[in-house]
């Protein structure tokens, strides 16, 4: 009896060893088919990304398990905000799990992308995205999508872009961040290893999803409304005796560009993303304005544009605040209190770090207005593009509001600087500007390196736009140069008052 149960036992051992064997290998083979076939097509750099119509925002819960804010949620949804305010895709099918009133993935999505500054109409609801096989085979019979960009970590990417590739969707996919110990890595890699083994087998058998329903029609993309605008000003400055970068950002949508991906020296436009990162700087050591730098003569040069002069010039050492500091330097442009910030904060590599860490491309802090006294070229090397000012423009009036991202927003929108740029058409407009201007030393040849101006604008109906303008190499005199940039102001504030 007891050989015969030895026996039984033994099989049934076998049997299950034989199973583990057989599910392992099938585990292996299903996830080097996955990677292989779709490695090439997961993005992490949103510039070198491809254009499409429909972005398929794949859902999760906002909230993690802990009743905290799920950052696989926010990571998603940032780089959604972000593919859309770069031109990327026009539409975002938001798909996920509203299987009770308690837990609605697909309103959570949309109302977060609404938020963002997303318009309701490029947003798709899809109510029935319960798993990743749904959300994709719906995007093609459902929604009717031919190609797709897909919107989720990248180990999740890779199993959505092998089902669309089944579904006879051409998809690409961008990464979103994923931020997680080791640990936390590990059970995510093993529990995509099995959702993809899940994957497959669903693959086998034809499973299909859910519910399909009735064809819903995502509209063709419209054409640039802003496209006149583009024109008149792209004919405007074609006999000009200068070298101009502009950008208009409308409602957060790349708009207007007209040399927007080429650097420019930024002059004290560079002050602005300064003061970002100076309130950064505060908000990591949770302090505020009020706090001080100590600032000693040697920090207060006399051979340089510096109105605190009037007030410090004959101190040894002051406590100066952060408020007075950055109301110095964005109101007054001051020299000296934007160095002497910059120094607080840990130097120019560390501004550049933060406006790194925004994501937006295009903008370069490497030196301080003393570095760029002492050796003129160096101002080149501070650099911008004007899409990625009128971005960074954009970025912090939409999404910046904490009390010290108010009180910049204070300092810039009384800005004594540059009224007849930006702000000299909406003067008597009631809209509000935000703005920073930058003007450069004279070259060699007589031209003006730089008189730039860039912000973010109100106007009176409610759309909001940033723009920055930068002149370089300008062969005109000062007024005339700031005309220029004001005559382009005049005729982008016009035209979207109309077009609204």
């Amino acid at each position: 009896m007891n050989n015969k149960r030895n026996i039984i036992f033994r099989r049934i051992g076998l049997s299950l060893a034989a199973l583990a064997v057989v599910v392992t290998i099938f585990t292996v083979i299903a996830n080097v088919v996955v990677e292989r076939s779709t490695r090439d097509r997961i993005y992490d750099n949103i510039d070198a990304l491809p254009h499409n119509r429909v972005a398929l925002l794949l859902g999760t819960s906002p909230l993690n398990r802990y009743g905290t804010p799920n950052s696989y949620f926010t990571n998603r949804i940032n780089t959604a905000v972000k593919l859309f305010r770069q031109g990327k895709i026009d539409y975002i099918i938001v798909s996920g799990d509203n299987h009770t009133r308690q837990y609605d993935e697909t309103t959570a999505m949309k109302d977060s992308l609404m938020a963002h500054g997303i318009p309701e109409d490029a947003i798709v609801p899809d109510y029935a995205g319960f798993r990743t096989l749904d959300s994709v085979v719906r995007a093609k019979e459902v929604f009717g999508c031919d190609s797709l960009t897909i919107i989720s970590q990248a180990d999740h990417n890779a199993r959505a872009l092998y089902l669309a590739e089944k579904s006879g969707i051409e998809a690409v996919a961008i990464a979103a961040p994923l931020r997680a110990g080791r640990l936390v890595r590990v059970r995510l890699a093993l529990r995509e290893w099995l959702a993809r083994d899940k994957m497959m087998l669903d693959l086998l058998v034809g499973k299909r999803p859910h519910f399909l329903g009735e064809k819903i029609e995502i509209p063709q993309s419209p054409s640039n409304p802003y496209a006149p605008l583009k024109e008149k000003l792209t004919q405007y400055i074609a006999d000009k005796n200068a070298r101009i970068g502009i950008a208009v950002l409308v409602n957060g949508r790349y708009s207007v560009s007209i040399n927007g991906d080429y650097a420019f020296p930024m002059l004290s436009v560079y002050k602005f993303p300064i003061a970002m990162a100076v309130a950064e700087y505060c908000r990591m050591r949770d302090i505020d304005f009020s706090d001080s730098c100590l600032v000693t003569a040697g920090d207060l040069h006399r051979d340089t544009y510096s109105p605190m002069l009037k007030k410090y010039a004959d101190v040894d050492t002051a406590s100066i605040t952060f408020d007075e500091l950055l109301a110095y330097a964005l109101q007054q442009s001051d020299n000296n209190a934007s160095d002497i910030l910059l120094n607080c904060i840990g130097g120019a590599a560390s501004a550049n770090e933060y406006v790194s860490a925004t994501g937006i491309e295009g903008v370069t802090i490497k030196w301080s207005e003393d570095d760029m006294h002492i050796d003129v070229s160096r101002c080149y090397e501070n650099s911008a593009t004007p899409v990625a000012m009128a971005k960074l423009m954009w970025t912090f009036d939409s999404q910046y509001n904490d009390t010290l991202s108010k009180r910049i927003k204070q300092l810039m929108e009384s800005c004594e600087t540059g009224q007849a740029r930006l702000a000299k058409p909406l003067i008597e407009s009631n809209a509000v500007i935000g703005h920073k201007t930058g003007t450069g030393f004279i070259n060699p040849d007589g031209s003006l390196m730089a008189v730039n101006d860039a912000g973010y604008v109100h106007l009176p109906d409610g759309t909001h736009y940033s723009i920055a303008v930068f002149i370089a190499d300008s062969y005109y005199d000062m007024e005339h140069t700031e005309d220029i940039i004001a005559d382009i102001s005049e005729m982008t504030a016009e035209f979207i008052t109309n077009a609204n």
